[in-house]
């Protein structure tokens, strides 16, 4: 007999096999757990999409994540309407992506408004050393 670490959501109809066919140890969550639990699925969900290159494969993935996106907005008791806009209220203040920018570098004076974020996050925004 083996006996694996699973410790992570998964879909019910999974669970209930797992629960059914491997005498799997569960429990259900409370409101604020199932909130951190979806929100970490995300980045699991994320993270599986990353290497797809096969568009229907990234389509699957990409429902995925939208099926916790959806969960999660019923467990915030929100809506999609709520969401969406959101979504569009965002977009008005800093655009979408629909143009594709990539910013690589940028440089900044001193006195520059964001340079206080920049130099806060160094693990997201590593300062480049200049070369002479």
């Amino acid at each position: 007999m083996h006996k694996f670490k699973i410790a992570k959501l998964v879909r019910d109809k999974i669970a209930e096999r797992m629960i059914a066919n491997e005498n799997a140890a569960y429990r259900k969550l409370n409101d604020k757990e199932f909130i951190n639990k979806l929100k970490k699925k995300i980045l699991e969900e994320a993270n599986e999409l990353l290497p797809v290159e096969d568009k229907g494969k990234i389509v699957k993935e990409l429902a995925d994540i939208q099926e916790i996106i959806d969960t999660l907005v019923k467990a915030l008791k929100s809506s999609k309407q709520k969401l969406k806009s959101m979504q569009k209220k965002e977009n008005k203040k800093s655009g979408s992506f629909k143009k594709r920018f990539y910013i690589k570098t940028t440089e900044l004076a001193d006195d520059h408004p964001w340079i206080d974020y920049y130099l806060a996050n160094p693990d997201k925004y590593p300062k480049i050393k200049k070369t002479k």
